[in-house]
């Protein structure tokens, strides 16, 4: 009984990851963060207020990414030139 389940274990550990599965599992973060990216741009576009949207609403519309990956899209629209910050580093708005 021991020995078959060793052989079990060793089977299971000795499956090779195919190059496509780890490619693939980077193009689903990619393009998680473009996809989390484009709804941010478009959030604080629709905004209509004149300090724009806050981090902590974008989480609460987006449901699932953290506040980090939030703030990493924000960084990144800031540094292009798409969205700037508003009434304090919480609040921003459309550059469009």
């Amino acid at each position: 009984m021991m020995l078959d389940k060793a052989r079990g274990d060793a089977t299971l550990e000795s499956v090779p990851v195919s190059p496509s599965e780890v490619d693939d599992a980077g193009d689903n973060d990619e393009s998680r963060r473009n996809f989390i990216r484009d709804e941010v741009l478009r959030l604080i576009h629709e905004c209509p207020r004149q300090e724009g949207r806050s981090i902590h609403e974008l989480q609460a519309q987006l449901c699932d990414p953290s506040i980090q990956a939030i703030k990493e899209v924000i960084d990144y629209l800031t540094l292009k030139g798409h969205i700037y910050p508003t009434v304090d580093r919480e609040h921003f708005k459309s550059a469009d």
